[in-house]
């Protein structure tokens, strides 16, 4: 989660905007760096932010998520990796975990 402040004459506003890093939709970056003189990615940000705002950003969170697969849903698919569509999405809830951590970044 990234920080955007907007500057008026009168207040500045901290705005929150998600940046989803992954692979497989057009709505999520497939990379996201930190520099010392701001974010480097190629998300193109939303309606509510500009690519140069969010580039001007500062990090405040980060939110971890992985999905674990237990052991049987591993020798499950070992013998049977054909699965699709439904399939795969039902073996999925059948035999994952998935897990999420939402870390704070200290201000600086």
């Amino acid at each position: 989660m990234l920080k955007k402040s907007t500057t008026t004459p009168i207040t500045t506003t901290p705005l929150t905007v998600v940046v989803p890093v992954g692979k497989g939709s057009s709505q999520t970056a497939p990379s996201f760096k930190v520099r010392g003189n701001g974010i480097v990615t190629p998300f193109t940000g939303n309606s509510n932010v500009t690519p140069e705002e969010l580039k001007a950003g500062r990090l405040t969170a980060v939110q971890i998520s992985l999905t674990v697969l237990s052991d049987t849903g591993v020798d499950q698919l070992r013998k049977r990796n054909n699965l699709t569509g439904n399939q795969q999405t039902e073996f999925m809830a059948k035999h994952s975990y998935q897990y999420s951590k939402l870390v704070q970044v200290p201000g600086m």
